[in-house]
């Protein structure tokens, strides 16, 4: 039976066309804003955010 996947958080700035790839904790999230090698573009939260559904799904 599928489990659900933890809460993930990510900040996005649509003027830029960036969100930093989402994690757990608001406080990494927060990290992540500030280095610029934690950034996607916004049209690829959909992929990660499965990437992470999978990798959950996988260790359980």
């Amino acid at each position: 039976m599928a489990r659900p996947c933890p809460p993930h958080h990510h900040i996005e700035c649509h003027r830029c066309g960036i969100a930093t790839v989402p994690s757990p904790s608001r406080a990494i999230t927060e990290a992540r804003w500030h280095d610029p090698s934690a950034h996607i573009p916004i049209h690829d939260l959909a992929r990660v955010r499965e990437q992470i559904a999978a990798a959950v799904a996988n260790a359980a």
